[in-house]
């Protein structure tokens, strides 16, 4: 007999027997007919063997996979080329769970979707930039692989946008965009193909800059997503917001707040203005002789002081122009923050020919006493906290001691200057300063678009890498043994594991439980695979499902032996609540 007519006989034979056993309250009356229907017609059984999963796959240490290897060994997705992937049933379940969050997200605000080409013709006043993928057809007619932020696209939706009754509309799509990688920097997170989510709408006021923020940061928590907002002021006009994903081996450094929503870049995080003065006396400063120090610490252990009174003095160049920076030496400087301070397109230290101009010294020595009418001085605002502070006295190898500031130098301006230190208290006085690693995922920015009437129109663009995302995911939700997906993004709700399909008792209770489950609308994967149960336990351990239930010898005593794959607790169901604990479990907040 072949194996589809065993299939259909155990069905019609064998079921009746599994529902009418089952308590009333646990399967309605109408669900009998219905299930035993199922199984006549031959239940489309979503199978582990269809999904490209080796039965004998080869297996290194899922501890020390990355996210991308575990996406490969548990055939999400398969590597075609250098940066170039495929898809596999896995991932398209999981990528189009991502995508349909994004669209009911969005329909809820109204927003409009449309569909640009990917194409576009080049010619005249359409130049092919660096980094851009091109191709050319039998008649040597070249076409672009446009970028998802298309040049066609843009002033059509902003002259859009600005038509006379409009509204504030928002436009938006998932498209494709092509990009070259150095081979090797490729992988997942930076891929020549990726899939973008991008949103049009008008510039927006402060108030609704705060409500698109709240709307991606809700977003990207609804996805599942450790992020944090970044925003970056470097004018209003063009402020833009980064959205940054927790990722340990990201490029990006974070700084937050343990309380509060508060992050920022590293370079750019603000740290606190107010400082605790030293308790000291002021004692009248005077030169000290110091030889063979060559760091602020050796100068602080040398007259067995604290770091903290060790004034340091840098000379940068701002635009042309020198600008000495005093910061205490517990402390170290950010080129960002001085940037920004001094209002300056560039800003680099300044050459030891310039240094020895200004100091007539270098190195330690040099401090910002007695120095010429004129000279320009910012200090961080933790140098206001030094009372009897020492500092370089300009000479070689003197220094000078009780030093106070404003009392034996001059600073122009006190801003914050300095980079923040993890562990410190935060300047909102709520928690501390906490780090992260990340990677830049989105961002939110003003565009000014060149219509065809020849004006510049201003309009918002809203853009996320979604197959960074999709990877961001597959890292912030693994374990040692593989991935530990969220019940509203894993591909199938309920892995059913049969140990052994030989067995009669086993085989029919499985195929009857699968019907049933299907029954109440949850998505399972059968492993329908001739391997033994460890292996099958080992491979669902990494892709993942929520709930793995497993059908062995207990199945004659109508137990079911089933593990939460997220916290990895074990529990026996009795056959007759599967679907009431199922429910409780599903509807319960991650």
């Amino acid at each position: 007999m072949s194996r589809l007519n065993r299939e259909i006989m155990v069905g019609s034979v064998h079921h009746y027997h599994f529902v009418s056993t089952v308590k009333r309250r646990f399967v309605p009356a109408f669900l009998h007919l219905f299930i035993a229907v199922m199984i006549l017609k031959g239940v489309d059984m979503m199978k582990q063997s269809k999904l490209f999963m080796s039965t004998k796959q080869q297996r290194k240490n899922t501890q020390t996979m990355n996210a991308e290897q575990l996406l490969i060994a548990g055939c999400f997705i398969r590597e075609v080329g250098e940066g170039i992937y495929s898809f596999l049933p896995l991932g398209i379940k999981l990528f189009d769970k991502i995508q349909k969050i994004i669209h009911e997200k969005l329909e809820k605000e109204r927003a409009i979707r449309f569909q640009s080409s990917l194409m576009q013709a080049v010619g005249e006043g359409k130049e092919v930039q660096k980094g851009q993928f091109t191709v050319t057809d039998q008649y040597d007619r070249q076409y672009l692989l446009s970028n998802a932020l298309s040049v066609v696209v843009a002033p059509f939706l902003a002259t859009q946008l600005h038509a006379p009754g409009k509204g504030s509309s928002l436009y938006y799509q998932v498209t494709t965009e092509f990009e070259k990688v150095n081979k090797t920097a490729c992988s997942l997170w930076n891929s020549r193909e990726k899939t973008i989510f991008e949103m049009y709408g008008l510039e927006l006021t402060d108030d609704e800059m705060i409500i698109v923020k709240e709307l991606f940061s809700s977003l990207l928590s609804t996805l599942h997503i450790q992020q944090y907002p970044i925003i970056e002021s470097e004018n209003e006009k063009e402020q833009t917001i980064r959205f940054i994903a927790v990722e340990p081996k990201g490029d990006v450094k974070l700084a937050y707040y343990s309380v509060g929503d508060y992050a920022q870049k590293i370079e750019l995080a603000a740290a606190k203005q107010v400082y605790e003065h030293q308790e000291d006396e002021p004692l009248p400063m005077e030169k000290v002789e110091l030889r063979d120090v060559e760091t602020s610490e050796d100068i602080a252990e040398a007259l067995d002081i604290s770091l903290e009174q060790v004034l340091t003095t840098s000379l940068y160049e701002a635009d042309g122009r020198l600008v000495v920076v005093v910061c205490r030496a517990d402390y170290e400087v950010s080129l960002a923050k001085l940037q920004k301070t001094l209002q300056a397109t560039k800003v680099k230290k300044a050459s030891a020919k310039q240094v020895k101009e200004l100091f007539s010294v270098e190195g330690l020595c040099i401090g910002p006493t007695q120095l010429p009418v004129g000279t320009e001085v910012v200090a961080d605002y933790s140098v206001t906290s030094v009372i009897n502070g020492i500092t370089g006295a300009n000479e070689p190898s003197l220094f000078n001691q009780f030093v106070k500031p404003e009392r034996d130098f001059a600073v122009h301006q006190y801003a914050d200057l300095r980079y923040v230190q993890e562990g410190e208290e935060a300047p909102n006085g709520q928690g501390v300063v906490q780090f992260a690693n990340g990677i830049d995922i989105g961002k939110s920015m003003n565009l000014f678009v060149e219509t065809d009437e020849e004006a510049s129109i201003a309009i918002r663009y809203h853009r996320m890498d979604l197959t960074k995302m999709f990877a961001i995911l597959a890292s912030q939700h693994r374990d040692e043994l593989g991935f530990m997906w969220p019940k509203s993004l894993a591909p199938f709700d309920v892995h059913l594991l049969v140990e052994n399909e030989q067995n009669s008792a086993q085989y029919e209770a499985a195929q009857s439980l699968y019907a049933l489950l299907r029954s109440y609308h949850y998505e399972v994967l059968y492993d329908d695979r001739e391997i033994s149960l460890e292996q099958k336990q080992l491979d669902a351990n990494l892709i993942g499902m929520p709930v793995q239930i497993v059908i062995d010898d207990d199945i004659e005593q109508r137990l079911l032996n089933v593990m939460m794959r997220k916290t990895a607790e074990t529990s026996t169901w009795q056959l007759e609540e599967v679907t009431e604990k199922l429910q409780s479990y599903f509807t319960m907040n991650e």
